[in-house]
C-alpha cells in the first residue's frame, strides 16, 4: 500500500483503519445499490419467520454462530445462500446433522435475482462475520426493506443501530437482537420502513 499513489477505500471507517498504517486515503467511493431491481414486497407474510445469510459458506463469516442461533430459535428457518469454498458446506452439513437442525438450509449460490426474491421472501439479515470491508448484501438486504443484524467490529454504514438493524458486539447480543426481531413482528416492520429509507 505505501508504493501505490492513490488509495481508495469504501467507509469512513476503512479510511480510518487504513490511515492507522500511515497511509493516506485520497478517496473514499461509497458503495450503492440498485434500487430499480432492490425494493421491498407489498408485504411480507410468512407463516414460517425466515432468518437470511448471503455470503460464502466458510467459517470466517461466522456460521458456528450462525447454527447456534438456529439452534435457539428452532420455530425460525434459516435460509444460507452462497457457495462454499475448500469443502466446507460438508462441515456445515455435518454440524447441521450433529445438532439435529430441521431449520436450517444450505441453498447453493443464486443469481441477482434470485437473491433479491429471497430477500423479499425473508423477514431479517443475519451476517454473523467479525471481518467485513462492507458487506454490500447490507445494502441489497436494506433495499428490500429488511432488518440487518451485523457485528459492530467494522461499522457498515448501511446498518444504523436501533434504526435499520442492530450492530452487535458479542454472539450473545447477537442472539439477544435476533430474539427482540423474531419475537416483534412491529418491529421488524419499523426496522424494515427505515432500512429503505435510509439506503
Amino acid at each position: 500500500m505505501p508504493k501505490c499513489d492513490v488509495h481508495t477505500v469504501i467507509t469512513d471507517f476503512v479510511a480510518r483503519d487504513v490511515e492507522r498504517m500511515h497511509v493516506r486515503t485520497q478517496y473514499i467511493l461509497p458503495v450503492g445499490v440498485d434500487l430499480r431491481l432492490f425494493s421491498p414486497p407489498p408485504a411480507r407474510t410468512n407463516k414460517t419467520l425466515t432468518v437470511l445469510f448471503v455470503g460464502t459458506l466458510i467459517e470466517r463469516k461466522g456460521l458456528p454462530d450462525l447454527l447456534r442461533a438456529a439452534t435457539q430459535f428452532p420455530d425460525a428457518r434459516f435460509r444460507l445462500v452462497g457457495s462454499g469454498r475448500d469443502g466446507y458446506e460438508s462441515v456445515l452439513l455435518r454440524s447441521i446433522a450433529e445438532r439435529g437442525l430441521h431449520n436450517v438450509i444450505l441453498e447453493g449460490s443464486k443469481t441477482q435475482q434470485e437473491i433479491v426474491e429471497i430477500m423479499r421472501e425473508s423477514d431479517i439479515l443475519l451476517i454473523p462475520a467479525r471481518l467485513e470491508g462492507l458487506p454490500k448484501v447490507t445494502l441489497e438486504a436494506a433495499a428490500t426493506g429488511l432488518p440487518c443484524i451485523v457485528f459492530n467490529d467494522y461499522q457498515t454504514p448501511s446498518v444504523l443501530h436501533g434504526v435499520t438493524g442492530f450492530q452487535v458486539e458479542s454472539v450473545d447480543e447477537m442472539i439477544k437482537s435476533l430474539g427482540e426481531l423474531i419475537a416483534n413482528a412491529s418491529l421488524r416492520q419499523h426496522i424494515g420502513v427505515g432500512s429503505h429509507k435510509h439506503v
